[in-house]
């Protein structure tokens, strides 16, 4: 009798260890999530104080840029790391460099007269039509 009562305390005891361990894991994983999303939301805010710089003209279907959600009348805040001031800094080229063939680009979007910024995730590529990205732009003169 004796052995049987070791043998579940033993058990039981594994088992709880086992637990508090599966729920040190979730709660380091529910941490995890939350500063995420912290630092999601705190990008988002930031990225809506941006001056809108350029204006989705023309997206051809099947392009990259369709298949990753870009439509025309989007107004960017930020392509890649380009925003309107290193736009005005740095030129046109900067929008070049930030386009690279298979490397992932974030481009923050705002549908016109919306309040609300979003992320796409576009990745250049060669496809059926002209350039990487399959569409184009028009620039938004400050007012």
């Amino acid at each position: 009798m004796y052995e049987k009562l070791v043998e579940l305390q033993s058990s039981t005891h594994e088992e709880a260890t086992q637990q508090m361990v599966a729920d040190e894991e979730d709660r380091r994983r529910g941490l995890e999530a939350a500063k995420l999303q912290l630092a999601e939301m705190e990008e988002k805010r930031n990225v809506s104080l941006l001056t809108p710089f350029l204006k989705v003209a023309i997206v051809e279907t099947n392009s990259p840029a369709f298949e990753a959600g870009l439509r025309s009348g989007y107004q960017i805040l930020q392509f890649g790391t380009v925003t309107s001031t290193v736009l005005a800094s740095q030129g046109p080229s900067a929008l070049m460099s930030a386009t690279a063939e298979g490397v992932l680009l974030p481009v923050w979007v705002r549908e016109e007269d919306q309040g609300e910024p979003r992320k796409i995730l576009v990745v250049p590529h060669r496809w059926e039509g002209k350039g990487l990205l399959g569409c184009s732009f028009d620039p938004i003169r400050a007012k």
